[in-house]
């Protein structure tokens, strides 16, 4: 299938720029590492401004006397009820601009995901397979009851945690795991303090971890038809060898690309490699 523009990135700015080439009359096609909508609308500006809005409620709630109204009982704050109100914002925003780029003939045609990316990937391929005609699966896992045991019982516990003890844990695995792995790369080291320094808060930290855990039954490839690419690297410290095992088998036609000591994230360290296997895929 020929296009006339390729749109990398479904952000706020990605998916203007293909709404607005397609009404200019281009043939428009938007490449998406993981959900619609980017960052922004799924996982940063949207669903933390979602959380701020409950904590704000909260503050008026508690402080309610001083406004003059009087409210019985203890004030108390439901934090799964939050997260959720948080996500279904972000889930029904991310259904919205699907439905614009329905609306303007846009076909999202090709999917890359890293790590939790890839796993939303298969979730697409195996609930919306017409939607996606090839799709890269980096540095991710399939469904699996591996990560389910053994991050269940911290699950439970991490919603009751203080929300710098979570940032200062994964700190920890970020510089004495993540960073190690990754050949000691500058690139991937600033993208692991931008995450831990306000980008990323504990309401995401529990909402992936909470999805990870949640399993699905998985796309089959011979149903789907949707060809394949399975990128990993060979020191992973995030993704087992047992895991990387399972992915390969579960896709066994993928063609599949072994980063040498390159750690979790090849796209910033090795991201020439990284993007030209992206476009020869892509390109095929």
């Amino acid at each position: 299938m020929n296009y006339d523009l390729l749109v990398i990135g479904s952000g706020p700015g990605g998916y203007v720029a293909a709404i607005r080439a397609s009404q200019l009359g281009l043939k428009v096609a938007v490449i998406e590492k993981a959900e619609i909508g980017g960052i922004c609308l799924n996982w940063g500006c949207i669903p933390t401004k979602a959380l701020l809005k409950s904590a704000q409620v909260f503050k008026y709630a508690s402080h309610a006397s001083d406004y003059g109204i009087n409210i019985e009982g203890k004030i108390i704050a439901d934090f799964e009820a939050i997260v959720k109100r948080s996500r279904g914002i972000a889930e029904n925003m991310s259904k919205g601009v699907l439905s614009v780029l329905d609306a303007e003939k846009i076909q999202s045609v090709n999917v890359a995901g890293s790590s939790f990316g890839g796993y939303l990937v298969q979730y697409l391929m195996k609930n919306h397979p017409e939607r996606i005609e090839k799709a890269v699966l980096g540095n991710t896992f399939p469904p699996n009851d591996i990560l389910r045991q053994k991050n269940e019982s911290l699950i439970k516990i991490l919603p009751f945690l203080p929300d710098w003890l979570v940032m200062k844990v994964l700190s920890k695995s970020f510089n004495e795991n993540i960073y190690p792995a990754a050949g000691h790369s500058e690139l991937v080291l600033a993208y692991m303090m931008e995450q831990i320094s306000g980008r990323m808060v504990k309401a995401q930290v529990l909402s992936r971890a909470k999805a990870v855990i949640e399993s699905f039954s998985p796309p089959d490839p011979k149903l789907s038809g949707i060809p394949v690419m399975i990128i990993e690297a060979d020191n992973d410290p995030l993704v087992e060898e047992s895991l990387q095992k399972q992915l390969k088998a579960l896709y066994p036609t993928a063609q599949v690309h072994t980063f040498h000591a390159a750690g979790h994230f090849p796209y910033l360290n090795e991201s020439d490699v990284y993007t030209g296997l992206l476009v020869s895929f892509f390109g095929q």
